[in-house]
């Protein structure tokens, strides 16, 4: 009887049925894979069997194969959502409380923050990523090795002191040395430029550092540049005075070397400035080993035990200050790389400083390779670590999970563990979601073939069912 012949093929056309209605219910399903139904052919032989004659006894099914090709990206304005164009999966943790179990892997991007600041999955599973080695430097790289929950901090950031202020300046060759011999912070006419910029003690109090530039007459026993044989460079030489809050008169003491710590001291009176040195050519003049131990030059080479300049040299000199908010003392380098000496007017050219105050958590950023920061309303970034990606040899037989998840098999292969942008691993996209890869047409065709199939292998059992009333009826 061949009843069973076409029993397996309806049992084959429902599963065709089954797998195309599941990807069209998936058709907006974020990160879907769609499978495709494969069957065999049923052949029932034995020894005495003559196999070139020997009928088929059905179909069956084989396997039904998710396909991994690239889905379409679908831009979001959420930044952690984030997309995979390549061969990688992101790595979820089983929970918070044990991420290192139940890892399963997925092609659905779309991530959040939980009550606790976690990034996880809808289905509530954590994100893993590599540590940071320095959560304020991404070019320190990471641990690969770790793998471990991203959690921002929704609270305030904590205030960071000044250590730095990088000042590139242009003063004008054509200034002329001002009227007003005594200098004084309350005399315009005592300096020819000034400049401000804010900086921050430990507390998170802002505070203004004002740097004073006088050109020094040439009768001025300021001391000259001079080369590493010790002739004259030439040039011309500026004074400058540091003043921080206005406290008027502040100033570097003469008597140190560049950069030893230099106090600012309440009453100290601005006698004695820090010398820049231009030559010839406007550029601020390069240390020579043993000049300017007595002047207090910003160009004062830093060198070694044993008297040999070291590369680079000190930028400037540093300024300690001790603030009246009950902040810890400030102490920060006057960077003056790159300042200058043209005929243009005085200017800007660069100004920061690395300090900053309090802020609040104003969003989080990933980059294309997938270094993801959080960033606050002072301006400052953390390192929160760098996406974990995965791929497989077979990913084919990856165990399916649901909730567009999936996890390692016995015939997959173990996880590859990588970072996006390197090798085959793929990009990394945030601010946008991969959809499903199902072709609604096409699935739609399989649909109606689907159909057919089971209608035929219907007609089938019918005529076998008419063939057998037939020999039953015969006399």
């Amino acid at each position: 009887m061949s009843f069973t012949t076409g029993l397996s093929g309806l049992s084959a056309a429902q599963n065709l049925l089954s797998v195309t209605g599941n990807n069209v219910a998936n058709v907006n399903t974020t990160g879907f894979k769609l499978s495709r139904a494969e069957f065999s052919d049923v052949y029932a032989t034995s020894v005495g069997s003559v196999s070139k004659t020997a009928p088929g006894s059905g179909a069956k099914v084989a396997n039904d194969a998710q396909q991994f090709s690239q889905g379409n990206l679908q831009f979001t304005e959420n930044s952690l959502d984030m997309a995979v164009t390549g061969e990688g999966f992101f790595v979820l943790g089983g929970s918070i409380a044990d991420p290192t179990s139940g890892v399963r892997y997925t092609r659905d991007g779309a991530f959040h923050l939980d009550s606790d600041g976690y990034v996880v999955s809808n289905s509530g599973n954590p994100l893993l990523a590599y540590r940071p080695n320095d959560a304020q430097d991404a070019t320190a790289g990471f641990s690969t090795g770790i793998r471990d929950t991203i959690r921002v901090n929704t609270s305030q950031s904590n205030p960071s002191a000044t250590t730095e202020v990088k000042l590139g300046l242009n003063v004008s060759s054509n200034a002329l040395p001002p009227t007003v011999a005594e200098f004084s912070t309350l005399d315009p006419n005592s300096y020819n430029y000034a400049t401000s910029v804010n900086i921050f003690d430990s507390l998170g109090v802002q505070h203004t550092v004002t740097s004073y530039f006088v050109k020094a007459p040439s009768d001025d026993p300021a001391p000259q540049a001079v080369d590493v044989n010790g002739n004259s460079i030439g040039g011309a030489v500026w004074k400058m005075y540091v003043d921080v809050d206005d406290s008027g008169g502040k100033s570097v003491g003469g008597d140190a070397p560049t950069g030893q710590p230099l106090s600012l001291t309440e009453g100290v009176t601005a006698a004695n400035p820090i010398y820049l040195e231009f030559d010839t050519s406007g550029n601020l003049v390069p240390p020579a080993l043993g000049d300017n131990e007595q002047n207090n030059s910003l160009t004062t080479p830093a060198v070694d035990a044993d008297g040999a300049p070291i590369d680079p040299p000190v930028p400037g000199p540093v300024i300690n200050f001790t603030p009246t908010s009950g902040a810890a003392p400030i102490s920060f380098t006057m960077n003056m790389t790159g300042s200058t000496q043209f005929s243009t007017a005085n200017s800007v050219n660069t100004l920061t400083q690395d300090g900053y105050a309090t802020g609040n958590l104003t969003g989080v950023a990933v980059d294309e390779s997938g270094v993801m920061y959080a960033r606050y309303s002072n301006g400052s970034s953390t390192v929160l670590g760098e996406v974990a990606l995965a791929k497989f040899q077979n990913p084919q037989a990856l165990s399916k999970l649901g909730d567009t998840g999936w996890a390692e098999s016995t015939t997959s292969g173990v996880p590859i563990y990588g970072e996006a942008g390197i090798g085959s691993f793929g990009k990394l996209h945030s601010g946008a979601l991969e959809g499903s890869n199902v072709d609604l047409a096409s699935e739609l065709v399989k649909l109606i073939i689907a159909q057919q199939m089971y209608q035929a292998n219907t007609q089938s059992i019918q005529t076998e069912n008419t063939v057998t009333n037939a020999l039953l009826q015969l006399r």
